[in-house]
């Protein structure tokens, strides 16, 4: 009878050993289910397609079009001054204006410091009559420039674009300028200029900026026809 009881105890025991032991391992193999090794290198697909002739010329086309900077990528440019002209988008030339800071030495007897004395600061925007008479304008100011030459004025188009190598009184630092001549035409009359607007840009590196403005009466014909070769190396009419 002892010997039925003590081999009772042992098979429960067991059994409860191995049970657990069972469900591990049942739960270790469901786990392992879920997982997908990655491919081999002998199970990856292969492909002896060849690439088409569009495929191939899309890949080595290279992008054409102007020199960032160059007159070619000015004259592009200038669709936005002749469409800005074209709406009496006053905005357009007062956002793209820079205001720089002139530092006067007292002694200049011509350009923007005329009349003003050592250690005067003038911060604006250039605009000059003639050549004559200079002025700095913030950009507020500026803007209602342009406004009063919309409302005022007869129509204003874009004539003409110029280029100039070397310094000029407008833009000091820079190598060139790209000038946009913008006509004026009198009250009514779209045939007749009675004043002109050359605007000076200068590439910025990213964009084109405005750096100052000259107006004039009195050389209208100079800047309205390749006819001045003092004004400017490269002319050409704006369509």
């Amino acid at each position: 009878m002892k010997l039925k009881i003590k081999a009772s105890i042992l098979y429960v025991l067991l059994v409860l050993f191995f049970m657990p032991a069972c469900q591990w391992a049942s739960s270790l193999a469901g786990s392992r289910a879920t997982v997908t090794p990655p491919p081999t290198r002998e199970s990856l697909p292969t492909s002896t397609a060849t690439p088409s002739a569009t495929a191939t010329s899309a890949a080595t086309a290279t992008p054409t079009g102007p020199t960032a900077g160059s007159f070619d990528d000015f004259k592009v440019f200038a669709a936005q001054i002749a469409q800005a002209a074209q709406d009496k988008d006053a905005s357009f030339f007062s956002g793209r204006a820079v205001s720089p800071d002139w530092n006067c030495l007292g002694d200049e007897t011509v350009g923007i410091c005329k009349g003003h004395a050592s250690g005067d600061t003038l911060t604006g925007i250039p605009v000059t009559k003639d050549w004559k008479n200079y002025k700095v304008y913030n950009t507020a100011a500026y803007e209602g420039l342009w406004k009063t030459a919309f409302t005022k004025s007869g129509p204003l188009k874009l004539a003409a674009l110029a280029n100039q190598a070397g310094d000029n009184p407008l833009m000091p630092a820079a190598d060139q300028a790209f000038m946009a001549v913008l006509a004026i035409s009198g009250k009514g009359s779209k045939a007749t200029i009675n004043e002109v607007h050359v605007l000076y840009f200068e590439y910025s590196g990213t964009a084109w900026q405005l750096d100052g403005e000259l107006e004039t009466t009195t050389h209208v014909q100079d800047w309205v026809s390749n006819t001045c070769s003092a004004c400017y190396d490269t002319w050409m009419a704006w369509p």
